[in-house]
């Protein structure tokens, strides 16, 4: 899968994202490496692998926000897949958070309402196209 929009295809270890059961990998999850460049999209993109050690119920929430939201559900029709969209509504700085499934791994996307508003995440999420 590509995006029209990001011109860096480089994802490393996310913080706390490795989670094992039974000493085996249950959970990972990558995230984008920033690109310096001035045209650089300045948002957290990101993919998790789960495996068959993986255990939700002992783990936390993988995206949260705290207050009042909005919730959306948002076709892409380049990977015909549907992506759930969250976004705070408590104050003009906080997370829109996208998550979707494609080709069995989930998708996320972490934007912040300073920087970017939901038809910035929808533009991203529109420039994805099977490779």
């Amino acid at each position: 899968m590509k995006n029209s929009k990001i011109d860096n295809n480089f994802y490393k270890l996310g913080k706390n994202s490795l989670i094992a059961n039974e000493n085996k990998i249950a959970k990972v999850y990558f995230e984008s490496v920033n690109n310096e460049s001035k045209d650089a999209i300045d948002m957290e993109l990101g993919f998790s692998l789960k495996t068959k050690y993986y255990n939700e119920v002992e783990e936390t929430e993988d995206m949260w926000i705290s207050g009042p939201t909005n919730v959306e559900y948002y076709y892409i029709k380049s990977l015909d897949t549907e992506t759930v969209i969250i976004e705070s509504t408590i104050a003009d700085t906080g997370p829109i958070l996208a998550s979707f499934v494609y080709d069995n791994l989930v998708y996320n996307i972490i934007a912040i309402k300073l920087s970017y508003n939901i038809e910035d995440v929808h533009n991203i999420l529109d420039s994805y196209s099977k490779s």
